[in-house]
């Protein structure tokens, strides 16, 4: 979501000025998110050697990808939105669905509960949703409006200092933070800084 909320300054830093590249990253960088879950799910279920499911799923991702991406294109281009998302869409619904079918398989044969992941999945989609609201409210006073590389990658400091204080702050407070790597996270790298000090 940072990556989408800085994907002006970010090319502009590594490709220079563009038209188009900011818009296509901006919404490229979810296919990264439905990547990795596409990847752990499969990689799961194959190591458990369900074979007939893994193919199973690859061959669902990939019809429903080749099925939605001429339709997506025409349906965002009809509500005037730029075409290329569409395919961006497809792509993200062929991981899903891959990974919603192994997902479902191991919830179903292996008794995986999803329960508590879904439960801190949901306190991280607020914190970062307040992340995005800080960054784009501080977006309106520092736009990213400038062609210098050395300004952009001041800015992309900027937001991503601000951004992390305030998705780290808020997964503290909620304890996701904890749930995720201990109750002693914290106290931890707080003893490692004061040794190195």
């Amino acid at each position: 979501v940072g990556l989408s909320i800085l994907s002006k300054p970010v090319w502009t830093i590594f490709y220079g000025v563009s038209e188009f590249g900011p818009s296509v990253y901006a919404f490229y960088v979810f296919v990264a998110v439905a990547t990795v879950l596409f990847t752990t799910s499969v990689t799961t279920v194959q190591l458990l050697k369900n074979y007939k499911v893994v193919f199973i799923s690859l061959f669902s991702g990939f019809l429903t990808n080749v099925c939605l991406n001429i339709p997506l294109l025409f349906a965002f281009d009809h509500m005037g939105l730029p075409a290329y998302y569409g395919s961006t869409l497809s792509t993200i619904l062929g991981y899903s669905v891959c990974s919603t079918i192994c997902l479902y398989f191991l919830n179903k044969k292996y008794k995986v509960s999803y329960e508590d992941t879904l439960r801190k999945g949901i306190d991280i989609i607020i914190s970062v949703l307040v992340m995005a609201i800080v960054l784009l409210l501080v977006e309106i006073v520092i736009p990213f409006n400038s062609t210098s590389r050395l300004l952009n990658i001041l800015i992309v400091i900027l937001y991503t200092f601000i951004g992390a204080v305030i998705y780290f702050a808020l997964t503290i407070k909620n304890g996701v933070l904890y749930g995720i790597f201990g109750k002693n996270i914290i106290s931890d790298i707080k003893k490692k800084i004061l040794k190195r000090g």
